[in-house]
C-alpha cells in the first residue's frame, strides 16, 4: 500500500484549497469544481464509488455555498478523503456514501 508523504499532503491541500476558493470567490460552477476535484481522488474501477464521489462532492460544495459548512472544514475533509483514496484505503468508499453528507 502506498503512503502519502508530507509533500503529497501539502500539494493536495494547496490544490484542493485553490478549487474551493475559486468555487466560493470566482464563481466557478458546481460542475467545474466537482470535475476539478475528482482528479485528486484517482480513478475508481468501481462505478458505484465513482458515482458516490460525484454525489458527495456536489453535496459538500452545495452545503458550503449555502453557508452550512465553512470552506476550511470542506477543504480539510476533501484533503483527508483524497489521501485515503490515493492510499486505496477501504474506508474511503464507506465515507463518501451519500448518507455521510
Amino acid at each position: 500500500m502506498s503512503m502519502t508523504t508530507d509533500a503529497d499532503h501539502q500539494a493536495l491541500d494547496l490544490n484542493i484549497g485553490r478549487i474551493v476558493e475559486l468555487y466560493i470567490k470566482a464563481g466557478i460552477t458546481l460542475a467545474v469544481a466537482r470535475k476539478d476535484l475528482t482528479r485528486f481522488f484517482g480513478e475508481s474501477p468501481n462505478p458505484t464509488v465513482a458515482s458516490d464521489l460525484q454525489e458527495y462532492l456536489g453535496g459538500l460544495l452545495a452545503q458550503m455555498r449555502a453557508g452550512d459548512l465553512e470552506p476550511a472544514e470542506v477543504r480539510a475533509d476533501l484533503v483527508r478523503l483524497a489521501a485515503l483514496a490515493l492510499m486505496r484505503d477501504p474506508d474511503f468508499a464507506a465515507q463518501i456514501r451519500p448518507q455521510h453528507l
